[in-house]
């Protein structure tokens, strides 16, 4: 099999010298791909557009001197490599590049064994640099997955993935606060099983999980763009139906009815729902306790009438929350 050859890293040489760039570009050429300019305004300008892995630069530029161009090349890619090379053989000036952000110091004249080390630590130092950056990124992005995945946890139920009762209640409070400034309707739906207690006793969890599972997605399919049905906590779940007149609560109520009416069939095990529907409409007056506390209360009231009608489907009740 062929090997796949390496590819070149990229260099911009920054001299004012012609020689000195010549030199520099015949030196690197083998292994690298070399870009030259004669000034930092030429290198700002190519460094617009295209990447490089190494920066060599002159310190002593006519105009922008290579001191004040580090800053700049480093406020493109963070992650550049910088290597000042200089006539000036004292301390001082090593100092000072190093200090606005260059990882090496050559002088000249030009040592052809060191500025082939120095140009191997830069692009070994670009390496350790790229990894560094993709491991704070996925790192980054392992936190955000992390933390979603928490806050999923927190505010929906596991078996539905229906909103719990908390994303519920938070959703209902902003609702209300919302239509209290646009004196538009808002109705809850409360929706309870009847006799789940016996499906599980019966039939066992694994099954009455099936069947909350069903009634979950059964709740969903009646809803309008913009509701939410939430499962509230064993076989309860409620419904937020903001904008909903009383008419429209009733379609949606009734929608609910007819989807629980079919007889499933989970394991060979024949199941007939039946399930109690308490609704509480609010005007703009309403605070989401009230409303929550009409509609469990319709419920109840609901439940009590099935015990009498002992009819199989949903059957309703209705209680209009109380003003402040």
């Amino acid at each position: 099999m062929a090997e796949i050859p390496k590819q070149k890293a990229a260099i911009l040489i920054i001299d004012d010298d012609e020689q000195i760039r010549k030199l520099l570009k015949q030196l690197l050429s083998a292994e690298c791909e070399c870009t030259t300019v004669g000034s930092a305004e030429e290198a700002l300008a190519v460094l617009g557009t295209t990447r490089f892995e190494l920066v060599i630069s002159d310190i002593n530029l006519g105009g922008i001197s290579g001191l004040d161009l580090v800053p700049k090349i480093l406020a493109k890619d963070a992650d550049s490599v910088v290597v000042m090379i200089s006539g000036q053989q004292t301390i001082d000036f090593a100092i000072e590049a190093m200090r606005v952000g260059a990882f090496d110091y050559i002088t000249k004249p030009l040592d052809i064994r060191h500025v082939q080390a120095a140009v191997r630590r830069a692009l070994v130092q670009r390496e350790l640099l790229r990894e560094r950056r993709l491991y704070e990124d996925h790192l980054e992005e392992l936190v955000k997955e992390r933390t979603a995945k928490i806050e999923h946890l927190a505010y929906y139920d596991r078996l539905t993935n229906l909103p719990n009762r908390a994303l519920f209640a938070d959703r209902l409070q902003h609702a209300v606060a919302q239509h209290e400034r646009d004196a538009a309707p808002i109705a809850v739906l409360f929706v309870d099983l009847d006799d789940f207690k016996r499906i599980n006793d019966t039939f066992g969890h694994t099954v009455g999980d099936h069947v909350l599972a069903f009634v979950a997605e059964r709740i969903k399919s009646c809803l309008r763009q913009g509701d939410t049905a939430a499962r509230l906590g064993g076989d309860e779940f409620g419904v937020l139906l903001e904008g909903a007149t009383r008419e429209v609560a009733d379609q949606v109520a009734a929608r609910i009815t007819e989807a629980l009416q079919p007889v499933l069939t989970i394991r060979e095990h024949l199941i007939h729902l039946s399930a109690s529907i308490g609704m509480g409409l609010g005007s703009q007056l309403a605070h989401s306790e009230s409303l929550v506390h009409a509609a469990d209360t319709a419920m109840y009231i609901a439940k009590r009438q099935s015990k009498i009608a002992s009819a199989l489907g949903a059957r309703s009740a209705f209680a209009a929350s109380p003003q402040r």
